[in-house]
């Protein structure tokens, strides 16, 4: 059965890898919206902030009942789901702050689980924010949430905590990644679930908590630019800091035996085969030792090790060796400095197609 999504032409893991972090799918569903609402936050009044809309159109009364009965413009016809983030300005030329027009959302539904016994599928209405509205400067780790330039699961550039000027034929991106454990109380009925839901701790969720599928929202803005920009959360608009405050809201509203079925057969591999589109870029998820000077030798630990051309620590190719899909052996290189580790690969498809994955903490060289 082929579905409304995005495949990317992987081979189905075996039973005993379903549970890796390449296991899931990926949605992407087109700006459908501005509006002052915020049903999860906010029911039945208008919200502190304007926010940006994908997919579905909420008001501020909105239920799961009319998110499943209101349709979507996104290409899966059964993820009728709420997805919104705070609306993004930067400064025209007279240096005013300028509302600017996200293109479209990529929602990736990923299996982030090497240990777990089995994921379980979002209950029905779970409503979820993730990132801090009202987040002082530099506070919200950038494992979470971040900027950076796209398109697609091209090449990344540089996670930031703000926006900045990208190279030309790439646009402004913001992430948010969502927590992927839940502690098993139901929804309620109007208002906020998060506050049962908790991100996982090396690779395990806490004591009492069902692993869940991990969301993770990349938006994309039609703007090369995004130096000095703000946006409608914090101070608002006209605040500088309130940059620092990106967040996205997450209303569950898919049709519940479709999204079940999808989460059996993309990440738990039991169940009808369904084709699933899953991200390709490589991951780093640690370094150990996460310090170190040339000549010694680092484990880079992750995901998507398949087709790896480079590695390079601050910009300074290492010599490396693939020892699995999942880890890497490196040699910190001669003029290392302490920075960011990358690891690109061919995603396994055209040698001229690269993807770069950036470690989520800089390597210190002693």
């Amino acid at each position: 059965m082929m579905l409304g999504f995005t495949a990317v032409g992987v081979a189905r893991a075996p039973l005993a890898r379903a549970l890796e972090p390449d296991s899931g799918w990926k949605s992407q569903c087109k700006h459908s919206q501005s509006k002052q609402v915020d049903p999860i936050v906010s029911p039945g009044v208008p919200s502190a902030h304007l926010h940006e809309f994908f997919g579905t159109k909420p008001d501020e009364n909105s239920n799961y009942d009319d998110l499943r009965n209101g349709g979507t413009i996104c290409p899966l016809l059964e993820d009728t789901a709420g997805y919104w983030i705070p609306s993004l300005y930067t400064p025209n030329a007279q240096g005013e702050p300028t509302w600017r027009k996200p293109v479209d959302v990529s929602v990736y539904y990923q299996g982030a689980w090497p240990d777990a016994s089995g994921i379980q599928p979002f209950p029905p209405n779970l409503k979820v924010i993730a990132g801090v509205a009202n987040a002082p400067p530099e506070s919200q780790p950038l494992d979470k949430v971040w900027y950076d330039c796209g398109p697609g699961e091209g090449e990344y550039s540089p996670r930031a905590t703000k926006p900045y000027l990208c190279v030309s034929g790439d646009v402004v991106r913001a992430h948010v990644r969502f927590p992927s454990c839940w502690d098993g109380v139901p929804p309620v009925d109007i208002g906020n679930d998060s506050s049962h839901m908790a991100y996982p701790i090396h690779d395990s969720c806490p004591t009492g908590y069902i692993p869940v599928p991990e969301i993770h929202l990349a938006v994309s803005f039609a703007i090369q630019d995004g130096r000095n920009a703000t946006l409608a959360s914090g101070g608002g608009k006209d605040d500088p800091n309130s940059i620092y405050t990106l967040h996205a809201d997450y209303f569950h509203a898919w049709e519940q035996n479709q999204f079940s079925a999808m989460v059996d057969a993309c990440m738990n591999e039991v169940g009808p085969d369904i084709d699933c589109g899953i991200p390709k870029t490589p991951v780093i998820t640690r370094l150990d030792p996460p310090t170190g000077q040339a000549g010694d030798r680092i484990l880079v630990g992750g995901n998507q090790y398949v087709g790896v051309t480079s590695v390079k620590f601050g910009g300074m190719p290492a010599a490396f060796s693939v020892d699995s899909k999942r880890f890497i052996t490196a040699i910190v290189p001669p003029g290392a400095t302490t920075g960011f580790v990358t690891v690109t690969s061919d995603a396994g498809t055209d040698v001229n197609l690269r993807f770069t994955g950036t470690s989520e903490t800089v390597f210190t060289v002693t």
